[in-house]
């Protein structure tokens, strides 16, 4: 965790803000491997072309990412391992799959929930209030 310092002139630095730019809040990549409830692992569409991740940015406290067919936005907050996702707008695209779609309603649904992570090497366990484990991701930065 570090300060950013910003400068609006030669003579007068800025304070911005505190940012964690700690894993997973380093703009990596995380390929969404499990959905609860875990039935194996989550499928890919059109030969591993395309596959569900999330992408946190610490710089402007958005998220970002994909379903299989849809794309996400929005933004989050964290504070040690509570995590707290909000203002998600994502495009409302039908695959050609009932069964990708269905995954990707699962998936969309499970980010309404999130509330905190754990962290196993470069794992994340993504949490619901209660503790149980909705997601699970890998990181491919």
């Amino acid at each position: 965790m570090g300060i950013v310092m910003v400068s609006l002139n030669c003579f007068m630095p800025v304070l911005a803000q505190n940012l964690d730019t700690s894993f997973p809040f380093d703009e990596s990549v995380l390929r969404i491997e499990r959905l609860s409830p875990f039935k194996g692992l989550i499928m890919d569409y059109q030969g591993q072309q395309r596959y569900t991740n999330i992408k946190f940015n610490p710089y402007t406290h958005t998220v970002t990412g994909n379903g299989l067919c849809n794309k996400f936005v929005g933004r989050f907050s964290q504070n040690g391992n509570q995590l707290t996702l909000s203002d998600i707008k994502k495009s409302n695209i039908k695959c050609l799959s009932e069964d990708v779609n269905q995954q990707d309603n699962r998936f969309f649904q499970r980010l309404q929930i999130l509330s905190s992570y754990e962290i196993l090497g470069k794992v994340v366990k993504f949490l619901d209030s209660k503790k149980h484990v909705v997601m699970m991701a890998r990181s491919i930065k």
